[in-house]
């Protein structure tokens, strides 16, 4: 039962700090199209949008902590970004196309969980790469158990085998590296 009140309480937080990151977000903080995520974050001293990346860290601190929590009842096919982008889009956001919130104009929710989940990432990979544990690989942060198989060989080998990812001892890593971005976004905010 204390669970689901957990579970419940960091879903609505999540929700909350998205709504608040919505408020502040616009179309002409990205290069390109918003759909690809692809947010300026700083122009390489400075942070472009201060206000808007205290609010990035506060929406993925929430998303985490609502995943760490739906990680001791559920178990994900993904790894921590795939599972970013889906919590968003189907938990948080629940693909409402007529949702009034995030980024006004022609966005629907998928697109918008899309590019907050990028965002949202991408904010991860520059945290990770201070974990003590790190892959050497941007988009594979956890080690291979394998000698002979690369983080990113041995990543597409737990998708075909299903649901290996947040099991054994690399679900373990998994399990450390989703609790260090956690600690490391406290920080933060």
């Amino acid at each position: 039962m204390m669970v689901v009140f957990k579970k419940n309480h960091l879903k609505k937080k999540a929700f909350t700090e998205l709504r608040t990151l919505s408020t502040v977000i616009k179309p002409e903080m990205f290069y390109g199209d918003v759909c690809f995520g692809d947010f300026k974050f700083s122009d390489g001293n400075e942070p472009l949008y201060p206000e808007t990346e205290t609010q990035i860290y506060k929406c993925a601190l929430a998303v985490l902590e609502y995943i760490e929590c739906l990680a001791k009842i559920t178990v994900f096919q993904e790894g921590i970004c795939g599972t970013i982008f889906e919590v968003l889009r189907k938990d948080i956001l629940w693909i409402d196309d007529s949702c009034p919130c995030l980024i006004p104009g022609h966005y629907g929710a998928g697109t918008i969980a899309e590019a907050i989940s990028e965002i949202i990432v991408n904010s991860c990979k520059g945290i990770w790469v201070d974990w003590e544990h790190f892959s050497g690989s941007s988009s594979y942060p956890i080690q291979s158990p394998l000698a002979d198989a690369s983080p990113m060989q041995y990543f597409h080998f737990t998708s075909a085998e299903g649901g290996l990812k947040w099991k054994g001892e690399y679900g373990k890593q998994r399990k450390e590296l989703l609790s260090f971005l956690i600690k490391s976004l406290k920080e933060k905010v």
